[in-house]
């Protein structure tokens, strides 16, 4: 059985790309970053974790405990503690260190299954799960 740290860090790493630009030239060095996800009820949302991430470990390979959601769609409540700076709009700020029990909590309120097994994300915007979800 999969844990909730494993399971969110399986989600990451399976949307991962290197974002090339202004940072990575200057500096020297890639950027792991993960596409913006979307639930199947519509929620969109960033997920990510690496060493220029608010996550623990702050580390480009998981498991990670605590990740860093950012711009959400809508007001997450569960969310709200998490907020990078109270004063700024719930759906343009970012949220550090999340708990990866917090974040697969969310997910799955907003129609997310994922086999608690495997860690795969599962499809569940046509019925019942029966396969995984392809990621673009």
């Amino acid at each position: 059985m999969k844990s909730e740290s494993e399971i969110i860090s399986n989600l990451i790493e399976s949307r991962r790309h290197v974002r090339r630009g202004s940072l990575s030239d200057l500096f020297g060095f890639q950027i792991p970053n993960a596409k913006k996800f979307t639930c199947p009820d519509g929620l969109e949302l960033s997920i990510q974790a690496s060493s220029t991430h608010y996550c623990w470990p702050r580390e480009n390979e998981g498991p990670w405990g605590q990740v860093e959601i950012g711009f959400p769609s809508e007001e997450v409540e569960e969310f709200l503690p998490y907020k990078d700076r109270p004063d700024d709009d719930p759906t343009d700020t970012v949220y550090g260190y999340v708990p990866s029990y917090v974040v697969l909590k969310v997910l799955e309120e907003h129609g997310c299954v994922f086999n608690r097994e495997t860690g795969e994300l599962l499809d569940t915007r046509d019925g019942p799960p029966a396969a995984p979800i392809t990621l673009e």
